[in-house]
């Protein structure tokens, strides 16, 4: 333990300028700047490497490419972050939910779920299939 007394600090404020203290010899600015730097560098890699960012208007489908349960994941993922296996294992794909099905069609029967029973309708109440 250092022992600062009023006339050693003196001396020891002087030792500190100089350089000749333990605490300085290990960490001077410049070292101490590049290690802040190069640890600043790995945890943003980590975080761009593990992370998927789902926007709020977008979904996100996680596919599995090595594993037990590989294949596309029933579970639909909403807006924040996700965890994601880097190298290829996990993929994570972002759809806008905006994005709206317009089927046309001659024959509303063959449409993707049929005729809807709510829809535009005319003026005498005739369905209108667009």
């Amino acid at each position: 333990m250092i022992n600062i007394q009023p006339d050693n600090l003196s001396i020891y404020m002087k030792q500190i300028k100089e350089g000749g203290g333990k605490l300085s010899k290990f960490l001077r600015p410049g070292k101490a700047l590049k290690i802040l730097l190069v640890l600043a560098a790995i945890a943003y890699l980590c975080f761009a490497f593990l992370f998927v960012y789902v926007q709020p208007d977008e979904y996100g489908i996680k596919v599995v490419r090595v594993g037990l349960n590989r294949g596309v994941q029933k579970q639909i993922y909403h807006a924040g972050l996700t965890f994601v296996m880097p190298f290829g294992l996990q993929q994570m794909y972002r759809l806008p939910k905006g994005i709206q099905v317009l089927e046309l069609t001659n024959f509303p029967e063959t449409a993707a779920g049929g005729p809807e029973k709510t829809g535009p309708h005319t003026s005498r109440l005739r369905m209108v299939f667009l």
